[in-house]
């Protein structure tokens, strides 16, 4: 819902000044990217969004963060298909919307996930770097949205997702390439910390992921070392019990 007593740039500007202040502090990029679609979630009133990147060596997809345990199914429809909005916003460079019909026809499984979630809209933007995009974020809602009050909007978080995977490098393409193959890696991490705290406490991995997400903000750690030590915890138990 959307705050009736601030405007959406008042919102976004607040919103965005915080995100600011997280990439300039110690950061992980995954982390730092659900933090910021987060944000970005909050302003723009989308009911959840996913960021995918551009596989560096195949030109294929890879899903590196999401606001939700559904925003994150939608955006593996993406990647088992190797196509979608994000693929589109990829190849072109524009940020496109697409309706719940339009997917269905276009992207037949991708839109019936987003039917069955309830959602109407996809709205996906590019994530951009001189003139490489390197990725898209991607926002499901659940009613038509403005786009021409939304867009630049969503845009701003966009570039902000950007800076997250590119921020402490030389400008280059190759530097860029480097930090998409980096934050990939993290994802993994992060996967397998979900798991870990799943089978532990006989909970769903949404779940589990909202749990190491928590667990990370109370330590002050970066999600991503959050998540190694979840794992490296696991391994340690897991050697003792070989000894043993």
């Amino acid at each position: 819902m959307k705050d009736p007593e601030q405007s959406l740039p008042a919102k976004a500007a607040a919103e965005i000044a915080a995100a600011t202040a997280t990439l300039i502090s110690e950061h992980d990029v995954v982390g730092t990217a659900t933090e910021v679609i987060g944000r970005c979630v909050r302003v723009t009133a989308a009911s959840s969004a996913g960021v995918l990147l551009a596989d560096p060596e195949t030109g294929g997809l890879d899903f590196l963060a999401a606001t939700s345990h559904q925003a994150e199914h939608l955006e593996l429809l993406q990647v088992l298909q190797d196509d979608g909005p994000a693929s589109e916003v990829i190849r072109t460079g524009r940020a496109l919307t697409f309706s719940q019909s339009e997917l269905l026809d276009r992207w037949p499984p991708l839109g019936r996930g987003v039917r069955a979630a309830g959602l109407q809209a996809v709205h996906a933007s590019p994530m951009t770097w001189q003139g490489t995009t390197v990725g898209a974020l991607n926002l499901f809602f659940a009613d038509e949205p403005s786009t021409v009050e939304m867009a630049p909007v969503a845009r701003a978080f966009a570039d902000l997702g950007t800076l997250a995977i590119v921020l402490g490098r030389e400008a280059g393409e190759i530097d860029v390439l480097t930090r998409v193959r980096d934050a990939l890696t993290e994802r993994v991490v992060i996967e397998l910390a979900k798991g870990v705290i799943a089978h532990a406490e006989g909970i769903e991995v949404a779940e589990a992921f909202d749990r190491l997400v928590a667990r990370a903000a109370s330590q002050g750690q970066p999600l991503t070392q959050a998540a190694q030590a979840v794992v490296d915890a696991a391994e340690r138990s897991a050697d003792k019990r070989g000894e043993s």
